[in-house]
Order: structure tokens, then sequence, then C-alpha cells
């Protein structure tokens, strides 16, 4: 996803393993879809806040995404 990759990769990764931020490939199992928004929006324990940087719409399209990661890449279950 280009969202994704411009504006989140450098700190979770490309395959969302995490770097300086917290891995995202299970987040979907994690944390809810609004939630997700919240966090994007609003930041979170060092993440910043992205509502001066994404559109609402924006930032829903990416919670909405990050929401169907439920299971690391590779995990067979």
């Amino acid at each position: 996803m280009t969202l994704y990759k411009k504006q989140c990769l450098s700190c979770h990764a490309a395959d969302l393993s995490g770097r300086v931020g917290p891995s995202l490939q299970e987040i979907g199992s994690k944390m809810s879809e609004q939630q997700l928004i919240n966090t994007v929006q609003d930041g979170s324990k060092g993440m910043p806040a992205f509502k001066k940087v994404l559109r609402a719409d924006e930032i829903e399209t990416l919670a909405h995404w990050l929401s169907t990661h439920t299971q690391a890449e590779g995990d067979d279950q």
C-alpha cells in the first residue's frame, strides 16, 4: 500500500515487522479498526499524530488495511 510505504515504513518496516516502532504484522488481532484510526490520528507512546499530515479518509483507509493483518507473514495458522 502506497500510503503505508510513504508514512509508516520507516518506523514499522516494509514487512510490518517493526523497527523503531512495534511490529504491525498481527495488529488486526490486537486492535479494532477504530482503535487504529485513533492511534494514527492522535499518536501514541512515541508515535507522532498524523491528523495534520493525512486526510481523514487516508487515515481510515490505512486503518482498514492494517486491521486485515491478523497474523504474521509466513504463519500457517
